[in-house]
């Protein structure tokens, strides 16, 4: 992880040394480093479901209440490699939606160019013809009992984005 993502990070939430230092180490699997290494199946579970954790932590709001502002960034050679990907997968008829999660609507006050941030991703969808779900500023967003930071539902906000979720994704047919 370089080093800016890495100190912005540790203002969101407490991460472990391996957490800031391995790349990817949280995401790499259910069953911690330990195991990729020894292949020992599930030695080490970290109590993840399909790559899912609930984290049933209330809002503390510390960390949030330092910051002044937020600001949106990306790299063009990411970006390439986002259109790169999605352009194969429309290629091979997978159908592609994108989803902006809830969150804290404290935060979308002081990003100071969010808007520049659904553009960027707009321009992708209307390239591609993705649908774009948006929770931005659902009541999740605005109650911090669903959530335990200004990026992240807790247990209760993660149950019931995903019911709605859910519901949302039937509606549109895309897994008929």
């Amino acid at each position: 992880m370089i080093p800016f993502v890495r100190e912005q990070y540790k203002r969101i939430e407490p991460f472990t040394f391996a957490e800031l230092y391995i790349p990817l180490y949280r995401y790499i699997t259910y069953k911690g480093l330990y195991g990729v290494l020894t292949e020992t199946p599930g030695i080490y579970d970290v109590g993840l479901y399909k790559g899912y954790k609930p984290l049933d932590r209330g809002w503390d709001g510390t960390a949030f209440n330092l910051q002044k502002s937020w600001h949106f960034s990306y790299d063009e050679f990411t970006m390439q490699k986002l259109d790169e990907f999605i352009a194969a997968r429309k290629s091979e008829g997978i159908e592609i939606l994108f989803c902006y999660p809830p969150i804290y609507t404290g935060l979308t006050r002081i990003v100071d160019n969010l808007d520049e941030c659904y553009n960027t991703y707009q321009s992708l969808a209307d390239k591609y013809d993705i649908r774009i779900l948006d929770y931005t500023y659902s009541e999740l967003s605005a109650d911090t009992t669903y959530l335990y930071n200004a990026t992240h539902l807790n247990k209760n906000g993660a149950e019931l984005f995903s019911r709605r979720f859910a519901h949302n994704l039937d509606s549109l047919n895309i897994l008929h």
